[in-house]
């Protein structure tokens, strides 16, 4: 009977009944490259100083690698062959997914095969030659003040519309605010400690109502050094009226959760839905203006490194700031 069943079963079947039966299993004993695996997640939190988040997320991906291929190991995955290896598993996995999704995945993996080309496990990377997705339809744009303005003044909590405004005005971006606390205010200084993309630690002013607005809300909550300013916690009825029933101040939101927080803060502001990232394209073009068009400062401001950036992507000016401009040449002319 079971040679019957194997004569059956193409070689891709038998491929996949060989991984389901990894699923359950401790896949860095199991695999031919879960040990590869273990010890670059060892290397990337140990030596590169990944975050506890940016471990699992990594883990995510180089496990579902590791029982795709639970039958080979590393250097069988050495290009030319393994490219197609590799792009057959990245697309079998998240083909589906959105282009972000697709591009932080393949950013994943090639980031592992290039950890193990210097560690010489393998000549060269399977992933190297396998292209990011392009986005497409994710054309941003900036709101008016007013839209911030709102969004700040309608949130029902001092945390939420500080939250906001550091979206709106001082262009924080998600995962940034996701990962501020207590310790990262310098109240006495007037700034935030920000941890951006790619490691950078910079510290940004703060605007003056803001920082009013950041001590009041220090004093009530007693803040502990290690509290974050968003936290996941759950509110229900309780004697009759809404009441938290469970939080955890020292864990940050996921970023999922960060996502329907998001959505909240819009709909207490009664605002149609757009993605967060726009707050920063707003807060840079509005700066900009306000700034009587520096661009040195807004660059500042956004924290890139490349004033290209901050002009080519993030400032929206149009007509009007043409025609404002010309006003402004023209006073100064007559």
């Amino acid at each position: 009977m079971s040679e019957t069943l194997d004569q059956a079963l193409t070689p891709g079947q038998l491929a996949k009944m060989l991984r389901d039966t990894m699923r359950d299993r401790d896949y860095v004993t199991s695999t031919g490259i879960g040990t590869d695996v273990r010890d670059f997640l060892r290397w990337f939190e140990h030596e590169w100083g990944a975050t506890e988040e940016s471990v699992r997320t990594y883990e995510y991906a180089l496990k579902a690698l590791a029982i795709f291929f639970a039958d080979l190991a590393l250097r069988e995955l050495e290009p030319p062959a393994g490219t197609d290896l590799v792009r057959d598993f990245w697309h079998t996995h998240w083909t589906d997914c959105a282009a972000t999704t697709r591009t932080a995945r393949l950013g994943e993996l090639k980031s592992f095969f290039r950890w193990a080309v210097e560690e010489r496990r393998i000549i060269a990377s399977p992933a190297a030659a396998i292209r990011y997705p392009k986005a497409r339809g994710t054309e941003r744009r900036a709101h008016p003040r007013s839209v911030v303005d709102q969004l700040i003044s309608s949130q029902g909590s001092e945390d939420d519309a500080i939250a906001c405004d550091l979206l709106g005005r001082h262009a924080l971006r998600r995962n940034e605010l996701r990962l501020v606390q207590a310790r990262h205010f310098n109240l006495d200084a007037g700034e935030l400690t920000v941890f951006g993309k790619g490691g950078t630690v910079i510290p940004i002013p703060l605007y003056p109502d803001l920082l009013e607005r950041i001590v009041r809300l220090a004093l009530r909550r007693e803040w502990h050094p290690d509290e974050f300013l968003l936290y996941p916690y759950k509110a229900g009825m309780k004697g009759g009226r809404v009441q938290i029933i469970w939080e955890d101040r020292l864990r940050p939101y996921s970023k999922s959760g960060i996502d329907r927080w998001w959505r909240r803060c819009l709909e207490r502001a009664g605002i149609d839905y757009f993605p967060k990232h726009e707050l920063r394209h707003t807060s840079g073009t509005n700066f900009y203006r306000d700034s009587g068009g520096d661009l040195v400062l807004t660059q500042k401001l956004m924290r890139h490194v490349d004033a290209a950036t901050t002009a080519n992507t993030y400032l929206h000016l149009d007509r009007v700031d043409l025609a404002v401009a010309m006003r402004v040449i023209s006073d100064r002319e007559s």
